[in-house]
């Protein structure tokens, strides 16, 4: 889902500078914490 999303960003225009590269990087990280808690409260 955030990959899918980084692509789409990137072809709209954003630039992986050190800001659209860092905004990539933070979608990724929220991401794969949500699914952690996420599963952590299945178990």
């Amino acid at each position: 889902m955030i990959g899918a999303g980084s692509v789409i960003a990137v072809l709209g225009g954003l630039t992986l500078d050190i800001h659209g590269f860092g905004a990539i990087v933070l979608g990724q990280t929220v991401w794969l914490v949500w699914v952690g808690i996420a599963l952590r409260r299945e178990s």
